[in-house]
């Protein structure tokens, strides 16, 4: 589906909420980098959480999330944006119910797996087969299928495939 920008005004709370848990990620690292880089790294990071809010499509919360989590491991705080990053992957899944997109479902689903959360993966998961099975044709399915299995299969079964002559 089409992404349609809205015209409607940002909320305010959730505006001042992203600011604030920006202000508190880009704090503890002050002391050793440059005020511009914090500065920088806070305008940019409550920027694209204000698109992602702005946008009623599914799309903008992933690539912030994700862009989110690429900052976070450039600037070694990983642990502090994970929080955030599965606020956004959560309000892509719901978005791509709403929308039909099974695709959202299983890109938010990926973004659970990176951040550990294997129950919201399965989530996800599960939502992708309930999209696909009512919008989605046979090809999309087996998407989703080939997903769930990926995701789903057990470590042991990872560790097993990734040795050599398996």
């Amino acid at each position: 589906m089409a992404d349609q920008r809205s015209t409607d005004a940002l909320p305010l709370a959730p505006l001042v909420a992203l600011v604030a848990g920006a202000t508190l990620t880009v704090a503890p690292h002050a002391l050793w980098l440059p005020w511009w880089v914090d500065a920088t790294a806070a305008i940019l990071l409550g920027w694209r959480a204000a698109l992602a809010l702005r946008s009623r499509a599914w799309r903008a919360p992933v690539e912030t999330a994700e862009a989110e989590l690429r900052l976070a491991v450039a600037t070694d705080r990983l642990r502090e944006a994970k929080p955030m990053a599965r606020e956004l992957f959560l309000l892509a899944l719901f978005r791509a119910r709403v929308e039909g997109a099974p695709d959202g479902a299983l890109r938010a689903a990926d973004g659970f797996v990176r951040l550990g959360d294997r129950d919201a993966a399965v989530l996800a998961l599960r939502i992708a087969e309930t999209v696909a099975a009512r919008h989605g044709d046979d090809e999309v399915r087996a998407r989703v299928r080939a997903a769930a299995d990926r995701i789903l299969r057990p470590a042991a079964d990872l560790t097993r495939s990734a040795q050599p002559g398996s």
